[in-house]
Protein backbone atom coordinates (compact mmCIF):
# COMPACT_ATOMS: atom_id res chain seq x y z
CA UNK A 1 0.00 0.00 0.00
CA UNK A 2 2.60 2.20 0.43
CA UNK A 3 4.45 1.57 -2.56
CA UNK A 4 1.17 2.45 -4.53
CA UNK A 5 0.39 5.65 -1.97
CA UNK A 6 3.49 6.80 -3.17
CA UNK A 7 3.08 6.48 -7.31
CA UNK A 8 -0.02 8.29 -6.60
CA UNK A 9 1.85 10.91 -5.21
CA UNK A 10 4.06 11.25 -7.95
CA UNK A 11 1.96 11.23 -10.53
CA UNK A 12 0.00 13.62 -8.18
CA UNK A 13 2.97 15.90 -8.64
CA UNK A 14 4.18 14.98 -11.93
CA UNK A 15 0.64 16.18 -13.47
CA UNK A 16 -0.15 19.23 -11.56
CA UNK A 17 4.27 20.74 -11.51
CA UNK A 18 3.71 21.82 -7.91
CA UNK A 19 1.98 20.49 -5.05
CA UNK A 20 1.67 21.52 -1.59
CA UNK A 21 1.42 19.21 1.17
CA UNK A 22 -2.05 20.34 2.41
CA UNK A 23 -3.15 19.42 -1.37
CA UNK A 24 -1.50 16.19 -1.79
CA UNK A 25 -2.95 15.43 1.92
CA UNK A 26 -6.47 15.86 1.30
CA UNK A 27 -6.33 14.17 -2.50
CA UNK A 28 -4.89 10.89 -1.01
CA UNK A 29 -6.70 10.92 2.15
CA UNK A 30 -3.86 10.79 4.57
CA UNK A 31 -2.20 12.66 6.89
CA UNK A 32 0.73 15.62 6.53
CA UNK A 33 3.05 14.12 8.13
CA UNK A 34 2.77 10.79 5.53
CA UNK A 35 2.77 12.88 2.65
CA UNK A 36 6.15 14.72 4.47
CA UNK A 37 7.68 11.74 4.76
CA UNK A 38 6.27 10.70 1.38
CA UNK A 39 8.16 13.41 -0.77
CA UNK A 40 11.25 12.80 1.09
CA UNK A 41 11.73 9.54 -0.19
CA UNK A 42 10.57 10.51 -3.46
CA UNK A 43 13.20 13.32 -3.44
CA UNK A 44 15.69 10.62 -2.12
CA UNK A 45 15.43 8.80 -5.33
CA UNK A 46 15.17 11.85 -7.83
CA UNK A 47 11.78 11.33 -8.60
CA UNK A 48 10.38 15.06 -7.53
CA UNK A 49 11.72 17.63 -6.00
CA UNK A 50 11.33 19.27 -2.59
CA UNK A 51 9.59 22.77 -2.42
CA UNK A 52 9.09 24.68 0.62
CA UNK A 53 5.29 23.23 1.67
CA UNK A 54 5.54 20.42 -0.74
CA UNK A 55 7.16 19.19 -3.49
CA UNK A 56 7.68 19.83 -7.96
CA UNK A 57 7.63 17.90 -10.81
CA UNK A 58 11.49 17.71 -11.54
CA UNK A 59 11.36 19.20 -15.04
CA UNK A 60 9.19 22.11 -13.42
CA UNK A 61 9.84 25.76 -13.17
CA UNK A 62 8.81 28.83 -12.77
CA UNK A 63 7.70 29.28 -16.49
CA UNK A 64 4.88 27.51 -18.45
CA UNK A 65 4.92 23.72 -18.49
CA UNK A 66 4.89 22.31 -22.17
CA UNK A 67 1.51 22.76 -23.62
CA UNK A 68 1.73 19.51 -24.87
CA UNK A 69 1.76 18.49 -21.41
CA UNK A 70 -0.72 20.81 -20.31
CA UNK A 71 -3.44 19.88 -22.89
CA UNK A 72 -3.20 16.26 -22.37
CA UNK A 73 -4.06 17.09 -18.19
CA UNK A 74 -7.77 17.28 -16.62
CA UNK A 75 -9.50 17.11 -20.58
CA UNK A 76 -12.83 16.07 -19.60
CA UNK A 77 -12.56 18.97 -16.81
CA UNK A 78 -11.66 21.45 -19.17
CA UNK A 79 -14.21 20.36 -22.01
CA UNK A 80 -17.41 20.65 -19.03
CA UNK A 81 -15.69 24.33 -18.23
CA UNK A 82 -15.38 25.32 -21.93
CA UNK A 83 -19.30 23.69 -22.81
CA UNK A 84 -20.56 25.27 -19.34
CA UNK A 85 -19.23 29.02 -20.89
CA UNK A 86 -20.52 28.81 -24.08
CA UNK A 87 -23.82 27.21 -23.26
CA UNK A 88 -24.26 29.71 -20.37
CA UNK A 89 -22.12 32.88 -20.27
CA UNK A 90 -21.72 33.34 -24.22
CA UNK A 91 -23.78 35.04 -26.34
CA UNK A 92 -24.17 35.50 -29.85
CA UNK A 93 -23.16 39.01 -31.42
CA UNK A 94 -20.62 38.83 -28.60
CA UNK A 95 -16.96 39.95 -28.85
CA UNK A 96 -14.76 37.81 -26.27
CA UNK A 97 -11.16 37.81 -25.29
CA UNK A 98 -9.51 34.72 -24.84
CA UNK A 99 -5.83 34.35 -23.25
CA UNK A 100 -3.18 31.63 -24.03
CA UNK A 101 -4.45 28.28 -21.59
CA UNK A 102 -5.38 25.49 -23.06
CA UNK A 103 -8.86 25.77 -21.81
CA UNK A 104 -9.03 28.66 -24.13
CA UNK A 105 -8.37 26.14 -27.08
CA UNK A 106 -11.64 23.77 -25.54
CA UNK A 107 -13.95 27.18 -25.83
CA UNK A 108 -12.88 27.49 -29.02
CA UNK A 109 -13.78 24.00 -30.15
CA UNK A 110 -17.35 24.91 -28.47
CA UNK A 111 -17.12 28.41 -30.41
CA UNK A 112 -17.37 26.54 -33.67
CA UNK A 113 -21.07 25.94 -35.61
CA UNK A 114 -22.90 27.14 -32.57
CA UNK A 115 -21.85 30.98 -31.74
CA UNK A 116 -21.72 33.87 -33.54
CA UNK A 117 -19.14 36.14 -32.32
CA UNK A 118 -16.10 37.94 -32.32
CA UNK A 119 -12.70 36.66 -30.87
CA UNK A 120 -9.75 38.79 -29.97
CA UNK A 121 -6.69 36.19 -28.73
CA UNK A 122 -3.02 35.62 -28.99
CA UNK A 123 -3.07 32.25 -29.06
CA UNK A 124 -2.40 30.25 -32.27
CA UNK A 125 -4.09 27.25 -31.67
CA UNK A 126 -7.02 28.92 -30.81
CA UNK A 127 -6.74 31.42 -34.11
CA UNK A 128 -5.90 27.28 -36.34
CA UNK A 129 -9.32 26.68 -34.20
CA UNK A 130 -11.20 29.05 -35.02
CA UNK A 131 -10.34 29.56 -38.54
CA UNK A 132 -10.93 26.17 -39.61
CA UNK A 133 -14.47 26.66 -37.86
CA UNK A 134 -15.16 29.94 -39.46
CA UNK A 135 -15.50 32.12 -36.71
CA UNK A 136 -14.61 35.99 -36.85
CA UNK A 137 -10.98 36.50 -35.22
CA UNK A 138 -8.55 39.12 -34.46
CA UNK A 139 -4.90 37.78 -33.64
CA UNK A 140 -3.12 39.90 -31.44
CA UNK A 141 1.00 39.98 -32.86
CA UNK A 142 4.06 39.79 -30.97
CA UNK A 143 6.72 37.68 -29.94
CA UNK A 144 5.97 33.90 -29.91
CA UNK A 145 6.59 31.88 -27.27
CA UNK A 146 7.02 28.37 -28.68
CA UNK A 147 6.57 26.60 -25.25
CA UNK A 148 2.89 27.79 -25.13
CA UNK A 149 2.52 29.00 -28.93
CA UNK A 150 1.32 32.47 -27.83
CA UNK A 151 2.13 35.86 -28.78
CA UNK A 152 4.04 38.00 -25.89
CA UNK A 153 6.01 41.01 -25.23
CA UNK A 154 4.98 44.56 -25.43
CA UNK A 155 3.62 44.91 -28.98
CA UNK A 156 1.15 42.32 -27.60
CA UNK A 157 0.22 44.18 -24.92
CA UNK A 158 0.28 47.59 -27.00
CA UNK A 159 -2.27 46.02 -29.05
CA UNK A 160 -4.67 44.03 -26.83
CA UNK A 161 -5.33 47.78 -25.29
CA UNK A 162 -6.71 48.46 -28.28
CA UNK A 163 -9.61 46.17 -27.83
CA UNK A 164 -12.50 45.92 -25.99
CA UNK A 165 -14.34 42.60 -25.11
CA UNK A 166 -17.73 42.19 -23.92
CA UNK A 167 -15.82 39.23 -22.35
CA UNK A 168 -12.84 38.03 -21.01
CA UNK A 169 -11.97 34.62 -20.16
CA UNK A 170 -8.58 33.64 -18.67
CA UNK A 171 -6.97 31.29 -16.90
CA UNK A 172 -3.42 30.30 -14.88
CA UNK A 173 -2.23 26.97 -12.70
CA UNK A 174 -3.77 28.33 -9.04
CA UNK A 175 -6.39 30.67 -7.48
CA UNK A 176 -7.25 31.52 -4.62
CA UNK A 177 -8.85 33.48 -2.13
CA UNK A 178 -6.33 35.53 -0.56
CA UNK A 179 -3.88 36.22 -3.77
CA UNK A 180 -6.94 35.78 -6.77
CA UNK A 181 -6.03 34.29 -9.96
CA UNK A 182 -1.89 33.35 -10.15
CA UNK A 183 0.34 32.57 -13.14
CA UNK A 184 3.82 31.08 -13.25
CA UNK A 185 4.91 33.34 -16.68
CA UNK A 186 5.59 36.74 -15.33
CA UNK A 187 5.98 38.74 -19.06
CA UNK A 188 2.03 37.06 -19.42
CA UNK A 189 0.72 38.92 -16.65
CA UNK A 190 0.31 41.74 -18.01
CA UNK A 191 -1.46 40.89 -21.28
CA UNK A 192 -3.83 38.91 -18.78
CA UNK A 193 -4.63 42.20 -16.66
CA UNK A 194 -5.42 44.02 -20.19
CA UNK A 195 -7.89 41.88 -21.22
CA UNK A 196 -9.43 41.96 -17.67
CA UNK A 197 -9.38 46.07 -17.43
CA UNK A 198 -10.61 46.23 -21.36
CA UNK A 199 -13.66 43.75 -20.84
CA UNK A 200 -17.64 44.42 -19.38
CA UNK A 201 -16.93 41.29 -17.35
CA UNK A 202 -14.30 38.94 -16.71
CA UNK A 203 -14.65 35.12 -16.11
CA UNK A 204 -11.34 32.57 -14.94
CA UNK A 205 -11.66 29.26 -16.10
CA UNK A 206 -9.11 27.20 -14.18
CA UNK A 207 -10.49 22.81 -13.24
CA UNK A 208 -10.84 21.81 -9.89
CA UNK A 209 -6.81 20.86 -9.41
CA UNK A 210 -6.05 24.40 -10.04
CA UNK A 211 -8.59 25.99 -7.28
CA UNK A 212 -6.88 26.83 -3.57
CA UNK A 213 -3.35 26.47 -5.28
CA UNK A 214 -1.03 29.38 -5.30
CA UNK A 215 1.51 29.95 -7.80
CA UNK A 216 4.19 32.25 -8.93
CA UNK A 217 2.54 35.99 -9.66
CA UNK A 218 -0.84 37.27 -9.28
CA UNK A 219 -2.75 38.17 -12.31
CA UNK A 220 -5.62 39.64 -10.28
CA UNK A 221 -7.86 40.12 -7.26
CA UNK A 222 -10.87 37.97 -7.17
CA UNK A 223 -13.10 41.66 -6.83
CA UNK A 224 -11.63 41.69 -10.67
CA UNK A 225 -13.48 38.29 -11.78
CA UNK A 226 -17.48 38.33 -11.91
CA UNK A 227 -16.94 34.34 -11.30
CA UNK A 228 -14.59 31.39 -11.45
CA UNK A 229 -15.82 28.42 -13.68
CA UNK A 230 -14.77 25.22 -12.82
CA UNK A 231 -15.42 21.75 -12.56
CA UNK A 232 -18.41 19.73 -9.84
CA UNK A 233 -14.87 17.63 -8.84
CA UNK A 234 -14.63 20.26 -6.76
CA UNK A 235 -14.23 19.62 -2.85
CA UNK A 236 -16.01 20.47 0.02
CA UNK A 237 -12.99 22.13 1.35
CA UNK A 238 -11.86 24.21 -1.68
CA UNK A 239 -15.55 25.77 -2.05
CA UNK A 240 -15.02 26.09 1.69
CA UNK A 241 -12.14 28.73 0.70
CA UNK A 242 -14.37 31.31 -1.01
CA UNK A 243 -17.09 31.70 0.72
CA UNK A 244 -18.14 35.42 0.60
CA UNK A 245 -15.83 35.98 -1.99
CA UNK A 246 -16.34 38.53 -4.21
CA UNK A 247 -16.21 36.65 -7.12
CA UNK A 248 -19.26 33.52 -7.59
CA UNK A 249 -17.83 29.37 -8.15
CA UNK A 250 -19.83 27.95 -10.91
CA UNK A 251 -20.05 24.56 -11.12
CA UNK A 252 -20.03 22.84 -14.74
CA UNK A 253 -20.41 19.60 -15.01
CA UNK A 254 -18.25 16.05 -15.39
Amino acid sequence: MRDVRMENLRQLVESHGAVEVDTAASVLGVSRETIRRDMGKLAERGLIRRTRGGASAIDFSLTERELELRQSSNIEEKVAIARYVVDRLVEDGMSIALDGGTTALEVARQLGGRRNVTVVTSNIPVVVELARAGVNVVIVGGELRRRSMTASGPFANDMMRMFHADIALVSGPAINASEGLMDSYVDGVTFKKIMIDNADAAYALLDSSKIGQKSFISVCELRDLLGIVTDSHISPQQLAEFEGADADILLAEV
